[in-house]
């Protein structure tokens, strides 16, 4: 296998900030023709999902990009992860035995075109009938019932709390799409005092 690092990871959305850790050997190959964007990935007929220093948090995306996933035994899970189905959805790569059983595993689908491409369609329609706005808020929804019961006696209301509705969210583009998602859910009852400005408070 051809596998090196292209460089390092950085969440920080402003490029300035990130810093290249200081290294004594020639760990990364950064070099343009060896770096892919998720968009080249994507091209390939394979993908391999595998943890680094948490969850990928990319599955969801491998499975809907019309690739076959090969996916690495993992401990961590999201919550819509334990519905999928080893050689129904993905292919199943130990972690244990990675080196020897990936190999293994890309030689059957090579061999078994037929019956991968139906587990890549599997997968593909798991996230496209699944993975949808309304499944994902019934989840947020359950857990936060969930809390709740857990609240006995119900907490005391925090001093200038205010109760959070759609209408705090600002009228302008960089919210437009939140504030549309909010107002599908909310109960059109919902009032608060518009003299608060919640995002003011949590800047």
């Amino acid at each position: 296998m051809d596998i090196k690092l292209t460089g390092p990871g950085c969440r920080d959305p402003d490029p300035p900030n990130c810093k290249t850790p200081e290294l004594s050997v020639d760990l990364f190959d950064s070099s343009p023709q060896r770096h892919l964007t998720k968009e080249q990935q994507f091209e390939y007929k394979y993908q391999l999902d595998i943890d680094g220093h948490g969850g990928t948090f990319r599955l969801k995306h491998l499975l809907i990009s019309g690739s076959l996933v090969f996916k690495v035994d993992s401990p961590i899970n999201q919550f819509w992860m334990p519905h999928l189905r080893p050689w129904i959805h993905y292919i199943p790569v130990s972690w244990h035995d990675f080196e020897t059983d990936l190999i293994w595993k890309l030689r059957w689908a090579q061999g078994h075109d037929a019956e991968a491409k139906r587990i890549m369609l599997a997968g593909h329609r798991f996230v496209r009938d699944l993975l949808i706005d309304k499944t994902v808020t019934q989840y947020q929804q359950q857990v936060l019932m969930q809390l709740a019961e857990l609240q006995t006696p119900p907490l005391p209301r925090l001093p200038n709390s205010v109760r959070f509705c759609c209408s705090l969210i600002p009228d302008d583009d960089k919210w437009a799409h939140w504030k549309q998602k909010c107002e599908q859910y909310e109960n059109p009852s919902c009032t608060t005092s518009p003299a608060v400005d919640i995002f003011q408070l949590l800047s």
